[in-house]
């Protein structure tokens, strides 16, 4: 029986006809029933391996599809990310041509969000700063670039602007514009805050394409959160419940030392806040009612004040960004808003880094059952030569072998692989 395969209108293998052709040639209409029995168990066993060669392909088709509905997702997650924020971001490929853009940069650039689309990123950019935008364009890597441009809004006057540019790390094509108002030092301070917390947002959005470990991930996100926050003294994100948390880091001991307290004690705002799935404040921790055990060890340390809420990730509750100060009542209406939008960011953040580690699973997964088809081909290969008989001879002698040693099948053909390598091929259980 013929190995030999083709290529199917689809792309993927199909049996070779000429093989199945040249079987058929071989019945002799006045030939006895022995060849025709023969003949129709080849056929049988052909008929077999074409069944485990489709079950095959469908398993490589499926995991094909899910690779690209994780990358449509972690698109999506993405897109939705950046519409959140209060300052225009754009995409555009390496040619500067726009992909997408949020309806901050369309209403800074005095365009309809549609209109903006597909047009070339230099035809906003005032003369001076044309040559820079294409050298960055086309050589940012995944580490952000900082630039000042001055864009040029459709029938407005051109608008400094301090620019982040960051390629995306799992599309080298695509190119992230991230637009934040040029410093001012007498710029009012109600817009300082917003540009605080501006700069926060792109802050973790570049926390997706930033290979980090979970820790420095979540050290990092308390960090940016601490410094949008002026009034928290210290900052910690979990994972996790507060009092068993899987993973913790703080911007400072302080925080450190009021989640210690919480996990000793099982109570207190971050416990609450997790298990409610809502924000807790507490504009007192030492005298608060709702956790006397918390309130009784936490009088000797510098906290006071605290607030704590929810990172929601993928329908469910992932962990908390904590957030204490020394004064009491530290928190007001302005600062609970702003620690739920970077909450709500961080939670993207985390659905995003998931989505990112399930493609590099489902890549190693397709990896590797592509490279075990491989080798147990090229061993089935070199049993037919050693041994003789059809293919799903050699298959059957392999599984055999597997199962007596019980031992995985790809290990038995990589062994039988490395023999014939080396010229010296003795077959397991010979």
């Amino acid at each position: 029986m013929s190995d030999r395969t083709t290529a199917g209108r689809d792309g993927w293998a199909s049996p070779d006809l000429e093989a199945l052709a040249e079987l058929l040639s071989r019945v002799d209409p006045a030939s006895d029933g022995h060849a025709l029995d023969a003949l129709h168990q080849e056929l049988e066993t052909a008929h077999e391996e074409l069944h485990v060669a489709d079950a095959e392909l469908r398993a490589q088709r499926q995991q094909l599809e899910d690779l690209l509905d994780a990358r449509s997702g972690a698109g999506a997650r993405r897109e939705w990310l950046t519409s959140l924020l209060p300052v225009p971001v754009i995409e555009t490929d390496r040619a500067g041509v726009v992909r997408s853009a949020n309806t901050a940069a369309a209403r800074a650039l005095n365009i309809a969000l549609a209109h903006l689309l597909r047009k070339p990123l230099v035809g906003f950019v005032d003369d001076a700063g044309r040559p820079r935008l294409r050298r960055v364009v086309s050589s940012v890597g995944t580490e952000p670039t900082r630039l000042r441009l001055h864009l040029r809004p459709r029938r407005a006057e051109p608008v400094a602007y301090d620019v982040v540019v960051v390629a995306d790390a799992g599309d080298g094509d695509t190119v992230t514009w991230t637009l934040l108002p040029a410093s001012d030092p007498d710029t009012p301070a109600a817009q300082h805050d917003t540009l605080r917390v501006a700069r926060a947002f792109v802050a973790l959005s570049w926390l997706t394409a930033s290979d980090l470990t979970q820790q420095q991930r979540l050290a990092h996100m308390a960090r940016i959160v601490a410094e949008a926050l002026p009034a928290a003294s210290a900052v910690s994100v979990n994972v996790g419940p507060p009092d068993r948390p899987h993973a913790l880091a703080s911007s400072a001991p302080l925080a450190a030392a009021a989640d210690g307290r919480q996990v000793h004690t099982g109570e207190g705002p971050c416990v609450d806040a997790f298990a409610a799935g809502e924000s807790v404040v507490s504009a007192d921790v030492t005298t608060d009612a709702r956790w006397p055990a918390f309130a009784r060890s936490i009088a000797g340390e510098q906290v006071r004040s605290a607030l704590a809420v929810p990172v929601q990730a993928e329908g469910s509750t992932h962990g908390c960004v904590n957030c204490y100060g020394t004064a009491v009542d530290a928190f007001g209406e302005a600062d609970i808003r702003t620690a739920e939008l970077l909450a709500t960011a961080a939670g993207a953040v985390f659905a995003a880094v998931r989505e990112q580690e399930r493609l590099r699973d489902l890549g190693d997964q397709l990896t590797q059952a592509l490279t075990s088809r491989a080798v147990i081909d090229q061993a089935k290969g070199v049993v037919m030569a050693v041994r003789g008989g059809t293919a799903a001879e050699a298959f059957a002698y392999m599984a055999a072998i597997s199962q007596r040693q019980n031992v995985k099948l790809r290990a038995i053909a990589e062994q039988i692989v490395a023999q014939a390598a080396a010229g010296e091929v003795t077959l397991p259980g010979r």
